[in-house]
């Protein structure tokens, strides 16, 4: 019985550590203040994962389990927060909406619109039938 329950924990935490593989990626950023935000809102299923952070507050806006993917023409991982920055990047030259597709890849196309890097909303389109 000791073997089962160091094993389940075990498992448990695995997964409670891991990337999750995704189809799409979404991310809002809307209100938040010089410490962060009031309302952070991770979700993961059916193929897409989504992180929604509202209103000033202390909580930082991140992943508690990172959603990533790999790009189907040239294997290359990336995790969300690889392409958050890549995004972020953008709206700090003032490039606050556009898209892109990953490692030039028709079949993985990130978008984003916003005002700045604390107010935008990102997502990142996984369409296997290109």
């Amino acid at each position: 019985m000791k073997k089962i329950l160091v094993l389940s924990a075990a498992i448990m935490f695995c997964f409670a550590t891991s990337n999750s593989y995704a189809g799409d990626i979404f991310i809002g950023k809307k209100g938040g203040g010089p410490n962060g935000y009031n309302s952070v809102k991770e979700t993961h299923g059916g193929g897409v994962s989504s992180l929604d952070c509202q209103d000033p507050g202390y909580c930082s806006c991140t992943w508690t389990v990172q959603p990533s993917l790999i790009v189907p023409s040239t294997g290359n991982p990336y995790t969300s927060d690889q392409i958050e920055a890549m995004v972020e990047q953008q709206i700090s030259n003032n490039i606050v909406q556009g898209s892109f597709n990953l490692d030039n890849d028709p079949t993985v196309i990130v978008s984003w619109g916003g005002t700045d890097v604390d107010n935008y909303s990102m997502q990142v389109q996984y369409n296997s039938n290109n």
